[in-house]
């Protein structure tokens, strides 16, 4: 059960998607790459389990990314742990001994570390994001890679974090900002009682 914890934390996945995720290299060609398509990065994900509708039968690969910096090295770790849960040599964290769908034995492993399967995910998430931040990523940066590496949907930003809040069409970008001298309310004068 470590070694599939360790693997749950460093790809940071669900116990669910154990069995499902797959890691792909993808090379789309010139002429017509897919909508979902990033240029320049060639590693994506597939088997992930929060798909509704149409998404849920007919998955877009998402943006792989891990703590481990090299895909190849991850996809031989994910393949490693399902073939070991294929042959019975580790048990799938979803099913109990029984076969009844469960993750009751993962969760009273995980327990005695004082940890869940959500917050093991989280973790892994950050330090994902901090293995492919660079030397000086700002918060906003590591936030949107630990959104990737969790793989969460990326069809809008929050503009709390990553964009200015405020209305700024009534502010013209070239005047002064200071007032003019008679333009300032006059302060009131101290009335003196003496």
């Amino acid at each position: 059960m470590q070694d599939l914890a360790d693997v749950i934390m460093m790809l940071s996945m669900r116990p669910a998607e154990v069995a499902t995720l797959r890691i792909i290299h993808y090379e789309p060609s010139e002429s017509n790459p897919p909508k979902w398509y990033k240029p320049g990065y060639s590693w994506y994900c597939i088997g992930y389990i929060k798909n509704k509708g149409e998404a849920k039968n007919n998955p877009k690969p998402r943006q792989f990314l891990s703590m481990e910096k090299n895909p190849e090295r991850a996809k031989e770790l994910l393949t490693w742990i399902q073939d070991a849960i294929a042959t019975g040599k580790l048990r799938n964290p979803v099913y109990s001994i029984n076969g009844k769908r469960s993750t009751g034995v993962f969760s009273k492993f995980l327990k005695s570390y004082g940890i869940t399967a959500k917050r093991l995910r989280k973790i892994g998430g950050k330090h994902a994001s901090r293995v492919h931040g660079g030397q000086n990523p700002t918060s906003q940066h590591l936030k949107f890679l630990s959104r990737v590496a969790m793989r969460h949907k990326m069809d809008r930003y929050n503009s709390g974090i990553y964009y200015a809040e405020g209305d700024t069409s009534n502010f013209d970008l070239d005047s002064d900002p200071e007032p003019e001298p008679e333009a300032l309310a006059p302060t009131p004068k101290a009335i003196n009682e003496n």
